[in-house]
């Protein structure tokens, strides 16, 4: 009701007012803008001379002002992100009249015959849910870090923000930008510290990606047909990427996707009806998507600007033709493009201040420095660019109109290039997770609409678009489910053989203390430290091997504090490699006839030994 009230009063302001209006805004706008952009000109061309009168960054005062500024900075940043999400979630609850919390039966009867219309479907993800929760592990890099600080405090303090989730996201400055990556898992590591119960949100996003895919293609081309269903659950789940990006909690293209899909259904619910609730919706997840990558603004604010400049010329599906600059096709316009590119301004001033600044203090230089463009071609990303010309070309010779599957196409197209200049990008990577979703969309998209063609129903029906769509499907997962079981394969072998290792070093120095015997251990730099997990063990002294000059540097126990003791290993010594490949190689000045293997995880890989020192051994 209040949408039709606004709508009355908008339509009932005349054109000539419509144009008064939007010259003011002009007149206004254009000072304003150029005052700001000749504001922030002046300060990037005096930040030199202002970061000069700091203190020096290598300093114990450079050091402590620079720890100050980012703690402050990104304060501000969290308590201003979270008053405005609050703002929006009011908003959105407030414009969802038919709003209900409460489980009653009919929605357990709506999901249980969903269950029952989809059991093939429901079969997949049962599945999927015990591989992803049999397959969770800490074992693995970043996260073995990460994991140590949860025990820090026994855990008695979970309510706190942990060094390693923040520092990989909040203090890295070499210029990346991505504060809200992984805080999904951080925000659960406040509640539960198995990773056994993170598996459980990890199979929950991925449900949420298919069935927001699906509802999408679905609104998009009106096709409700249920094998739509199980060709987004091939096409995603049976996917390479996703044994790498789902199975693990270190990439935050996860989290990225699922708040992608959710993002592009509300946008195009938003489209068709103009609902508040979709607009308070898109909203939210574009302001929490934009934050969780550095290049993931471009799916969320791509979209837009295609709205806006093929909206205006009229090749926008839900928009209006504009003859002339100044008239609005319909009251409210365009609203939620402004408010998107309104956020892009929001997230360039965040990252200047977040980023930015204390990147150019510090003067460590960017990430990617050095790095040449690299793309590796693929066969998907052919298909996304030959999609997004051949409907370009449709619409401007007016056969059809631009929808938000062009715009994702051409955003992806965008992620592709930008990504490739970074760092590099093939579609085996990590990176091109958001990209593989797009990908799933347009076959799916593409299946759909043939499937919906009058040609179609009129010489196959119903039972052969069926028929049809599994064969696809079929098709897709054959394709698809070597090389996914050949990564999921790979790195379960991984962490199994970095816990295997892990747990044997526990039983044999537990068992050597039990025996009387003095336990030393000597490692070399990895994941695995004095500060991560190996101060847990039973030990008398954790020792390092410095790698330059082959010395062995008592971290923990007897002797620590002695800077000028250079300890020699002695019978009965472990040397533990649980994460390194080529570890020998590593360590060229160590007489490694002087180690008996004690324990080997793994005959093929380097990594994952338990070595014992034995003088008599020795070949020199």
């Amino acid at each position: 009701m209040p949408n039709k009230q606004a709508n009355m009063s908008a339509t009932s302001q005349k054109p000539g007012k419509q144009k008064k209006n939007f010259h003011l805004r002009l007149w206004l706008g254009i000072p304003a803008a150029i005052l700001s952009i000749s504001l922030l000109a002046y300060f990037v061309d005096n930040l030199k001379t202002l970061l000069e009168t700091l203190p020096e960054r290598a300093s114990k005062e450079g050091k402590q002002f620079l720890s100050n500024y980012e703690i402050i900075s990104h304060d501000i940043f969290l308590i201003i992100l979270a008053l405005v999400l609050l703002a929006l979630v009011y908003n959105l609850v407030k414009s969802c009249s038919d709003l209900k919390l409460v489980i009653d039966k009919r929605n357990i009867k709506k999901v249980v015959s969903n269950v029952i219309r989809y059991p093939f479907v429901c079969g997949i993800f049962i599945i999927y849910l015990i591989m992803i929760v049999n397959n969770a592990s800490w074992h693995y890099p970043e996260l073995v870090g990460w994991y140590s600080d949860i025990f820090e405090y026994d855990l008695l303090e979970n309510f706190r923000f942990l060094d390693g989730f923040v520092g990989e996201t909040m203090r890295r400055n070499d210029f990346r930008f991505f504060p809200l990556a992984h805080q999904d898992i951080h925000l659960l590591s406040w509640l539960t510290p198995y990773p056994k119960v993170w598996a459980i949100l990890n199979a929950i996003e991925l449900a949420v990606v298919v069935i927001f895919i699906t509802k999408f293609v679905r609104k998009l081309t009106n096709n409700f047909l249920p094998s739509l269903l199980l060709l987004t659950t091939v096409l995603v789940l049976i996917n390479p990427v996703t044994a790498v990006v789902f199975f693990q909690f270190v990439y935050s293209e996860r989290l990225l996707t699922t708040v992608l899909v959710v993002f592009i259904y509300s946008y195009l619910c938003y489209q068709q009806t103009q609902e508040d609730k979709y607009f308070y919706l898109t909203l939210i997840t574009a302001l929490l998507g934009i934050f969780l990558k550095d290049t993931a603004f471009i799916f969320f604010i791509g979209p837009a600007v295609m709205t806006l400049c093929l909206g205006f010329a009229g090749r926008m599906t839900n928009h209006t033709y504009l003859p002339r600059l100044g008239y609005e096709s319909s009251p409210g316009s365009f609203r939620l493009e402004r408010w998107l590119i309104f956020l892009m301004a929001a997230y360039l001033v965040a990252y200047f201040f977040l980023s930015f600044l204390p990147s150019t203090y510090l003067q460590r230089g960017m990430y990617s420095e050095g790095n040449q463009f690299s793309l590796v071609l693929d066969g998907r990303i052919l298909m996304i660019c030959l999609a997004l010309v051949v409907r370009l070309c449709l619409v401007f010779l007016r056969k059809t109109q631009v929808n938000l599957v062009d715009a994702l196409n051409a955003s992806a197209i965008t992620y592709i290039l930008a990504t490739s200049y970074f760092v590099d990008f093939s579609m085996g990577n990590h990176l091109s997770f958001p990209v593989q979703i797009v990908f799933a969309i347009d076959i799916t998209y593409f299946v759909a609409l043939l499937t919906q063609s009058y040609s179609f129903k009129k010489y196959f029906g119903k039972m052969i678009a069926t028929a049809f769509i599994f064969v696809v499907a079929s098709f897709a997962a054959l394709l698809e489910w070597p090389s996914f079981l050949s990564r999921l394969t790979s790195t379960k072998t991984r962490q199994d053989d970095w816990a295997s290792t892990y747990y044997a070093i526990k039983k044999i120095s537990k068992q050597m203390k039990r025996n009387g015997q003095e336990v030393n251990i000597i490692f070399a730099k990895g994941w695995y430290n004095e500060h991560r997990h190996l101060n847990r063990l039973t030990y008398d002294r954790l020792i390092k091997i410095d790698p330059a000059t082959g010395k062995y540097i008592v971290k923990e126990g007897m002797g620590r504090r002695d800077k000028s003791y250079n300890y020699m290993p002695k019978d009965g010594d472990l040397l533990l490699n649980i994460d390194r490949q080529q570890f020998k190689e590593r360590l060229p000045m160590i007489d490694f006839s002087c180690f008996q293997l004690l324990y080997d995880a793994n005959p093929s890989v380097d990594y994952g030994k338990i070595y014992r020192y034995m003088q008599s051994e020795c070949s020199s």
